[in-house]
């Protein structure tokens, strides 16, 4: 039974920590090509330090927010869950949208004609 918790742990602690570090690793590394921050170490690293540091703000926040409302039910946290979820995609929807347009752009190829 230990070994159950053991490897629930292990899976949900790679299943949260990895999607985190991957998205502040390509935020930075998108930012860092950002022409208005080209060459500016200083306001790179702020960028990125206020980016990691409302990831550990919201990792903080998710328990005390559970314990609010855990006596509600856990329905209720679900919810909320659900709410934060969809928050997020609004919050990043007009850079999905931008990204799809990049990707889903027509390309038009070109043949020579001997």
């Amino acid at each position: 039974m230990h070994f159950f918790r053991l490897g629930m742990l292990l899976s949900l602690g790679i299943l949260v920590v990895g999607p985190y570090s991957l998205i502040t690793t390509v935020v930075s590394a998108d930012l860092g090509t950002d022409q208005s921050l080209q060459g500016n170490t200083k306001a790179l690293s702020t960028v990125v330090a206020i980016i990691d540091g409302m990831g550990s703000l919201g990792a903080a926040a998710g328990p005390f927010i559970v314990g609010l409302i855990v006596g509600y039910g856990w329905l209720y946290i679900f919810l909320v869950m659900m709410l934060f979820l969809i928050l997020s995609i609004l919050f990043l929807l007009r850079r999905i949208v931008k990204e799809l347009q990049t990707v889903c752009r027509p390309t038009v190829a070109y043949v020579q004609m001997p």
